[in-house]
């Protein structure tokens, strides 16, 4: 469930967070805000948290196939074959 949720399945997220809310409800005694405040928090910081790794994966592969395109390009035309 936790790889799912990972790769941007919604409803594995929520389910997830369902899951540790035992954990998120004893960690929020420990911040300086009141249990809700604390709750709300943690929970928001792992909803970015998990957006933002979904978000870098897809940057990543992005930036792979660039890179491959790049590659080719420089593959089919090299830099010292090529005049301006």
């Amino acid at each position: 469930m936790v790889d799912r949720a990972k790769y941007g399945d919604n409803e594995a997220l929520l389910k997830v967070i369902e899951e540790m809310k035992t954990e998120i409800e004893s960690l929020a005694g420990f911040l300086k805000l009141s249990r809700q405040e604390g709750i709300q928090e943690i929970t928001g910081i792992s909803l970015e948290s998990s957006i933002m790794w979904h978000q870098s994966k897809k940057n990543h592969i992005a930036m792979m196939l660039l890179a491959q395109n790049i590659k080719s390009f420089f593959i089919i035309f090299p830099p010292d074959k090529v005049t301006p």
